[in-house]
């Protein structure tokens, strides 16, 4: 579950939940791979934080058969770590976890000889600071870290991040032929929001601040932005005027949004504390087999069937439902999604909600209150 124990969490914001099949007291037959890497993954983080009562449960933990998990575990917690030492079944954690559960998988894309046009989004609450600079360019997150890893097929050891600036992060988007999403409310989101502007606390984007905060805006963040409403005057999702606090990740199958590869469900902002990256803020190189995580962070990610001759196991999305409509073929596996696919892209006239920016009478939310900034 993706709520913090708030009570905005509960009544006000989009919330999405996990939930395996029961599982029952291991009965000495194995379980097979995807289960036992996922009991595996959950107790090595359970662990993590070191104290007493999630270290006996991890103990429990051993005594179930996750014969029913057929989902992977992406978590992220504080420590230096090495993609350079890892396998398919190490103890890794931030994107060097994404990285290894989706090589494990077959799930990473080489898409070299541009065949399809794939869609690739990150849907959060929060976008932090760059996770490096170099002059004026600013090297971000999704464009600059996570966008080079998914599509990094080609590579028979790891990937590299991109060096900062708008450039490259383009160059590499037609290198392989994709086109990238950042799913962030905007202010009339937030206006429009079942509880108007108090669904604002739990979004934070600070671009207006500093030279670098506005420089990242610029060259990776603003050209990429998407709407969390649809556009449409028709409720179609449910979820149209509660803003998210759950977090998405997710890439198509190069078809236009109409399956999906993979999703990831989880509590990962876009912030180089919860992914992970080299220390310090200068760019010195794209190696990125070396970084530290700072934050505990929890998700799920539920593979696709790559195998677009066979429908089984291929993900799609739903909108209103958690099944598909009455008559539709069913041998494919319905994801419920909390937006509409294709999402609808900003206008020159938005603006992403940033909770310091006095926005004065203009927009009011739905209960006519006006936003006049937080205290900085």
């Amino acid at each position: 579950m993706t709520c913090n124990l708030q009570k905005i969490d509960f009544g006000g914001l989009t919330q999405m939940c996990w939930k395996s099949g029961r599982l029952h007291k291991s009965n000495g037959i194995k379980t097979p791979k995807r289960g036992a890497l996922f009991q595996k993954d959950l107790k090595n983080y359970l662990c993590r934080y070191k104290k007493k009562p999630l270290n006996e449960l991890s103990k429990c933990i051993d005594e179930y058969d996750f014969l029913p998990v057929n989902v992977e575990l992406i978590a992220s917690a504080p420590g230096f770590f090495n993609m350079a030492e890892a396998t398919d079944e190490s103890e890794i954690y931030g994107y060097g976890k994404l990285y290894q559960v989706l090589r494990r998988n077959n799930l990473l894309i080489d898409n070299s000889k541009r065949e399809n046009k794939y869609n690739v989004l990150a849907q959060v609450s929060s976008i932090s600071y760059p996770f490096a600079t170099e002059k004026l360019n600013t090297a971000s997150i999704f464009s600059h870290l996570l966008c080079p890893l998914i599509f990094s097929g080609m590579s028979r050891v790891s990937f590299n991040s991109l060096k900062p600036g708008a450039e490259l992060f383009k160059k590499n988007q037609n290198t392989h032929n994709y086109k990238p999403h950042i799913l962030y409310p905007s202010v009339e989101d937030v206006a429009n929001s079942n509880v108007g502007f108090a669904s604002g606390q739990a979004l934070h984007f600070k671009y207006t601040t500093t030279p670098t905060h506005r420089n990242q805006y610029e060259q990776n963040i603003k050209p990429y932005l998407y709407r969390w409403q649809s556009g449409s005057s028709k409720d179609e999702t449910g979820r149209e005027n509660v803003v998210p606090h759950v977090k998405l990740y997710m890439c198509d199958n190069g078809d236009d949004w109409s399956t999906l590869r993979w999703v990831l469900m989880g509590s990962h902002n876009l912030s180089k504390q919860a992914w992970g990256a080299k220390n310090g803020a200068k760019f010195t190189n794209g190696d990125p087999l070396i970084y530290q995580v700072s934050s505990y962070e929890l998700g799920i990610l539920i593979p696709g069937n790559v195998n677009q001759n066979k429908r089984e196991h291929t993900l799609k999305p739903v909108y209103g439902s958690d099944t598909f409509p009455t008559g539709e073929r069913n041998n494919y596996i319905p994801l419920r999604m909390p937006f509409k696919l294709p999402p609808v892209k900003y206008q020159s006239s938005d603006r992403p909600w940033s909770a310091i920016i006095n926005y004065g009478n203009n927009p009011k939310d739905r209960f006519g209150q006006c936003y006049y900034g937080l205290d900085t």
